[in-house]
């Protein structure tokens, strides 16, 4: 269920828009995080596009699992300081979801997002038969995006 929340969340649905859906928010291309130095090289492009655009930190980071293992693996320019470190200067949390692809960079000064919650995850009864119990879940959710250039996408488009 955490995982269909997290979708809802950041793609929404085709009647309510998620945060990442909005055609305005920042890119970053994804570049080869096999190379060294690339993965603090993405993220400081990111950092950078939303500080010009006069957005603070602090910044978490959201990616997919593939890009979250090679974050905490990959060593920064030279091979000796790893990544995950020399990124925690401006990066407060990073954070690992399969329905991310690539990666995400968020601010969270507040005030930019804002997630409503009409009815809390629920389950209920709905059938039964001779071999199952048939129930049903239900959750009301909207996500909204207040400001779309406190988030940055990276990602090979």
């Amino acid at each position: 269920m955490a995982i269909a929340e997290d979708a809802l969340v950041l793609y929404g649905t085709s009647t309510n828009p998620g945060i990442l859906s909005a055609r305005d928010i920042p890119r970053v291309a994804l570049s080869d995080w096999l190379r060294p130095g690339r993965v603090v090289a993405d993220f400081l492009a990111a950092v950078e596009k939303l500080d010009t655009m006069g957005i603070k930190g602090p910044y978490e980071a959201i990616l997919s699992p593939h890009h979250y293992y090679s974050y905490l693996r990959q060593a920064g320019e030279g091979g000796f300081y790893p990544a995950a470190k020399q990124l925690g200067i401006v990066m407060a949390k990073v954070y690992n979801s399969p329905v991310i692809e690539g990666a995400v960079l968020f601010s969270t000064r507040g005030g930019d997002f804002m997630i409503t919650v009409g009815g809390d995850f629920t389950v209920g009864y709905r059938s039964h038969d001779e071999t199952a119990v048939h129930l049903l879940c239900v959750e009301t959710i909207a996500a909204q995006l207040v400001n779309p250039e406190a988030v940055c996408i990276i990602r090979a488009d």
